[in-house]
């Protein structure tokens, strides 16, 4: 395990290979969010998580060249949660789970819900 310094003060601890980050790491933004997951390229490659600093995890599942891509799950602000595919960062189809404890399958287009 090694740790880069940023200029902007923030952080990664993890795997390097020729000099990128590559493997298991976590990046620790200056802002306080973390991700947690692999990378490859120097890029959030694979599976991990990202959490805000207030400590709610606002994504976990695939990622592909640091964008949300492929099976994950988001928590909305409104504590409500997302189940399902992304596609370029944005939420595609899946369920969404309220706090009642609701389950609806949603679709979303262009990051919008489909009513």
């Amino acid at each position: 395990m090694k740790k880069l310094t940023f200029p902007d003060g923030s952080t990664y601890v993890g795997e390097i290979v020729d000099g990128k980050r590559n493997g298991q790491g976590t990046l620790t933004l200056a802002n306080g969010s973390i991700y947690v997951g692999t990378f490859k390229d120097d890029k959030m490659n694979g599976h991990g998580s990202f959490t805000f600093p207030d400590g709610r995890k606002f994504y976990e599942g695939e990622y592909i060249d640091n964008v949300p891509n492929g099976q994950g799950t988001t928590r909305m602000k409104d504590g409500s949660i997302f189940q399902g595919e992304f596609k370029d960062g944005k939420r595609k189809k899946g369920t969404l789970t309220l706090l009642d404890g609701t389950k609806q399958s949603v679709e979303f287009k262009d990051g919008k819900l489909v009513l």
